[in-house]
This record gives C-alpha cells, structure tokens and sequence, in this order.
C-alpha cells in the first residue's frame, strides 16, 4: 500500500477543507473543518477522507446520499471559527466565502 505525502503549511499541522454537500435535487450545506496530519495519515494520505470522517465524528455531516465536492483552504485565507466544524446554509456559506475562498462566487441551490 502506497501513501502520499502530505504537506500541510503553514503551521504543518493541520489543513482546512471545505466540502459542499447536495443531493440530486438540492444544495444541503458545507463544512469547514480543520483535518490534522495524523487524521490525514490514518485515512491513507486523503485530505478528502480525513475531512469526511470528520463531519461524520462530529455530526455535521448531511448523511450518505449526498454527493460531497471537497478543496483545501490556504492558511492565511483566514477562515473564522465561527464559520468551522458545523453545517452551513447558503447564506452562511456564501459569508464564508467572501472571506477569502472564490469571493466573487455566490452558491446557489
């Protein structure tokens, strides 16, 4: 079994992620959590996975027929705590993004 390597900057601890989640008729929220190298390193090298398991183990996943589209998120973008580790709506979700992610980019449902 092969593992990729990880490089998570700056502090080299830790990634933020964010993930979309929808289902075949609608827009069901996103999340921003941080993933940790070692929780990154026991989902096989996946930032993707490592983030998923996380809104599972936090309860903020919107549940398994939900298609999930992830990203990393740059350190220095800034990303307030208020906005990490629950389930945004759109309007949450487009704050989130005015601060710093795509920010000429609005969701829609």
């Amino acid at each position: 079994m092969s593992v990729d390597v990880v490089k998570i900057k700056p502090d080299g601890n830790k990634q933020t992620v964010w993930l979309s989640f929808a289902d075949e008729n609608r827009f069901r929220g996103v999340t921003i959590v941080d993933v940790t190298k070692s929780e990154i390193n026991r989902e096989g090298g996946k930032w993707i996975m490592a983030a998923i398991e996380k809104t599972i183990a936090l309860g903020i996943n919107p549940g398994p027929d939900t298609s999930v589209l992830g990203r990393k998120i740059p350190q220095e973008d800034n990303i307030p705590e208020t906005l990490k580790n629950r389930l945004l709506n759109e309007a949450e979700a487009n704050k989130a993004m005015g601060k710093g992610m795509d920010s000429g980019a609005k969701l829609k449902s």
